[in-house]
């Protein structure tokens, strides 16, 4: 009895020590250090993971609605610098003569001023919501009343500077009838980061669009300044 009693417990053992092996190094280890393989086992097939798991599948956005919105955003830019190129054209904004490169350099430098328009108001919007919440004290744990507002700063300084860094030296190989693309782009720039923070507070899931908005005219710019370069 005692010897059925032994192999009946070095079986039990056999079998969880298999059953460890068959799961993830990390669920293992974190087990171990939290309380045990059993808690490790536990972890890795509760409900909430295996929820979480699904949820991180099925949030993928579609390649469907993916295409729609390049082709989309795409059509829209190319729309508005055909409409700056056109004569009679329907955008509110014309291109002065800019004859030699310190005209256009000044040109240029005024436009990225205008471009930080919504970056200064990111910084007032977000300098008022600590100063009405909690956050105010950003090691106290209320990051959450900012952190949308703070995300849309972040990408607003990325795409600030990647337009910047291409507009200037695009502005200076750019014949005088093709310069009103500059406004355009700038145009495109300003709408675009103004729709990605109301989407971004409102409906996240639709920031592709003015994300792209603003994104496609740096990415032209930067290919056509790689052009030049060769």
């Amino acid at each position: 009895m005692v010897l059925l009693a032994e192999g009946a417990g070095s079986m039990d053992e056999n079998a969880e020590a298999m059953t460890l092996h068959a799961r993830p190094r990390a669920s293992v280890d974190f087990g171990v250090q939290t309380g045990g393989p059993g808690l490790a086992a536990k972890l890795y097939d509760s409900p909430s993971l295996q929820q979480r798991r699904v949820s991180l599948i099925t949030h993928q956005p579609p390649l469907k609605k993916v295409t729609v919105t390049l082709i989309v955003t795409g059509w829209l830019v190319g729309m508005v610098v055909k409409a700056s190129l056109n004569k009679w054209s329907w955008v509110p904004w014309t291109t002065p003569a800019l004859p030699d490169m310190t005209a256009r350099m000044i040109y240029c430098a005024r436009c990225l001023a205008v471009c930080t328009m919504p970056l200064i108001a990111g910084v007032i919007f977000c300098t008022y919501k600590r100063i009405m919440t909690p956050a105010l004290d950003p090691l106290a744990g209320h990051e959450h009343y900012v952190e949308v507002h703070r995300r849309y700063l972040e990408n607003t300084v990325e795409q600030f500077l990647i337009m910047g860094v291409n507009l200037v030296p695009m502005a200076t190989t750019l014949s005088q009838q093709y310069l009103p693309v500059i406004p355009a782009v700038v145009a495109l720039f300003l709408v675009g980061r103004i729709a990605f923070w109301v989407s971004y507070v409102y409906q996240r899931s639709q920031r592709g669009y003015p994300y792209m908005l603003s994104m496609y005219p740096s990415m032209a710019m930067f290919m056509y300044n790689m052009y030049m370069c060769l």
